[in-house]
């Protein structure tokens, strides 16, 4: 309706995965654009590929992955041919992508610029594959520890909530369906015998 009204141009939502889009398309709302986290550690390649084929773009939120890409080994490499920081390797693998837009927090006047000068990066087609490698496991494996200290230690009532809990931890951390399906069979497990 706000868009009828002349309110406001375009449309976007943040957060929504991919069912969630899906969800929407009856209703025919015109979104161009979902802000959701997304890194060299985390694939959002089935999302991605669903934005693009849609025309919407991927707004990239924590593009550093919480500063888990500042030190990063192979960004750091990757850096080191280029004259650039692990950061700015990061930032760049995103600005190369078709329908990606990255908003990386930067404070301090320094960042902002190291930021910009990621967008001047020419990474090859060996740098990008090599990077989009490094993806998810690691990031994934971390978080579903994370979860099993902290969520799994409230006591769920049903799959629903747990999927919940799973699908928007309050850190904004999301996991792929393998992990999912580990993280319902721990919940499932008695107290006892969880890790």
């Amino acid at each position: 309706r706000a868009r009828e009204e002349g309110l406001t141009r375009d449309i976007g939502v943040a957060n929504f995965p991919l069912w969630m889009l899906r969800d929407l398309e009856p209703l025919g709302f015109p979104i161009v654009c979902d802000q959701i986290e997304y890194h060299a550690l985390l694939d959002r390649s089935a999302l991605l590929a669903y934005l693009r084929a849609k025309g919407m773009m991927l707004v990239a939120h924590v593009p550093l992955a919480r500063g888990e890409l500042v030190d990063h080994p192979v960004l750091a490499r990757i850096g080191a041919k280029h004259g650039a920081t692990a950061a700015q390797i990061a930032l760049a693998w995103l600005f190369r992508q078709d329908n990606v837009a990255a908003i990386p927090k930067a404070e301090r006047e320094i960042s902002q610029r190291d930021n910009l000068r990621a967008l001047d990066i020419v990474l090859d087609d060996a740098d990008m594959a090599e990077i989009a490698a490094i993806g998810g496991l690691a990031f994934d494996q971390k978080c579903l520890r994370r979860w099993r200290q902290e969520v799994l230690a409230v006591p769920f009532f049903d799959q629903g909530q747990c999927r919940q809990a799973v699908e928007h931890d309050t850190r904004g951390a999301r996991v792929r369906a393998g992990l999912a399906r580990d993280f319902f069979r721990a919940v499932k497990a008695p107290v006892n015998q969880r890790e």
